[in-house]
Formats: C-alpha cells, structure tokens, sequence
C-alpha cells in the first residue's frame, strides 16, 4: 500500500493491510459487506479531518460494492480488498488532479 491515508482508510473500514490479514478466519462475507457499507463515512471523515482527499463519489463506491459479487468463495475477500484499494487511490487522486486544475487555471 503505497500511501498512508489509504491505509487508514483500509484500517477504518476493517480490512487491514492486505487481503491476506484474516486468511483462515472464516467466512470473510460479513467482513466484505461491513467494509463496503462504512467505506463512504470513512472516506468523509477522513476529509473532514483535513487529508486531501474528494468527498465519496457514488459511483466509484458502487464499484466496490459490486466486487463483492465477484469473489471466488464465501471465504474470499482478495477482489473486495483490490477493488476498494483502487476506490480510495481513486479519491485520494482525483483531489491531486482538481487541485493541479485549480492551479493550472490561474496561471
């Protein structure tokens, strides 16, 4: 995990800081569905407190959701873990590019 605020953002959420974390700990659907449903007010707070990330988009956290779907066993959390990984970069990117915009726009 390449940057701190995602990986806080992986810990607020409950999913650690690989897929791996609760490898052998049972039945990971709950874990996936919690993760998924509290990644919004994560993402929120997380702006809230001041870290330079965009408020969460519907979208993009619909796609995580929707990784759920597309696990391999009711004992997987590996795509759910990946997809909401890129959902935060995602966030936390999209406020880096408004910002060059910004930037760019008043030169």
């Amino acid at each position: 995990m390449a940057l701190q605020l995602e990986q806080d953002i992986m810990n607020a959420i409950g999913l650690g800081n690989h897929y791996n974390w609760y490898g052998g700990s049972g039945s990971c659907r709950g874990r996936r569905l919690t993760a998924t449903a509290a990644l919004p007010k994560a993402i929120q707070d997380a702006r809230d407190a001041g870290e330079e990330i965009i408020p969460p988009d519907d979208e993009a956290i619909r796609y995580a959701r929707n990784s759920e779907r597309h696990e391999t066993s009711e004992y997987s959390l590996k795509e759910t873990w990946i997809a909401i990984s890129y959902v935060i970069q995602w966030h936390i990117n999209q406020y880096a590019n408004r910002q060059a915009v910004n930037t760019l726009s008043g030169l």
